[in-house]
């Protein structure tokens, strides 16, 4: 409950935001109309739109951002987690700052910049409602796992629920 966003993200993403909604309405009393769910490389993208952002005085380009948000935060703030947490705070802050001051990107560069994040379901989003769930699904924005029509249906998955971010040395083949 004090942790709502390092609620354990199922292959089907339909089943996390229905999850992440009941239990930031049961912590709050508010409702959701949406989850989403950005990652390392979906922030990337973003500051490949933006240009590189300052995070404590170091100046972050997109193809630094991976490795900040899994592995350099965690060694430079190792005992300091308030810091570590700060930057973080830093880093999302001022993306989104940056994206309120860029002119918009064209539909094509949005589509080759976040395709490959989309398609790598590191940028994915919940909603309450159907008709919007549906506009999702038709950009493959949901994450909803493929109907299975009533054939057997695969998924391959490896989840560290530490919360430590070891997934980073993983190698997957």
């Amino acid at each position: 409950q004090l942790f709502v966003q390092n609620i354990a993200v199922s292959p089907d993403f339909e089943v996390t935001g229905r999850n992440a909604a009941a239990s930031y309405e049961q912590s709050t009393g508010r409702d959701v109309d949406g989850v989403l769910l950005l990652d390392h490389t979906a922030m990337a993208a973003l500051v490949e739109l933006t240009g590189p952002v300052q995070v404590d005085g170091e100046r972050l380009p997109a193809r630094a951002i991976g490795d900040f948000v899994l592995v350099d935060n965690y060694v430079r703030y190792d005992d300091d987690e308030d810091a570590r947490l700060r930057a973080l705070d830093e880093l999302v802050l001022g993306v989104a700052s940056q994206l309120t001051s860029i002119d918009a990107p064209s539909p094509w560069r949005l589509a080759d910049t976040f395709g490959p994040v989309v398609r790598g379901r590191g940028l994915q989003f919940w909603s309450a409602r159907d008709d919007v769930t549906e506009a999702l699904e038709t950009v493959g924005l949901s994450g909803r796992l493929p109907d299975n029509d009533g054939d057997d249906l695969l998924a391959v998955v490896a989840r560290s629920m530490g919360g430590n971010k070891i997934d980073a040395f993983l190698e997957r083949t």
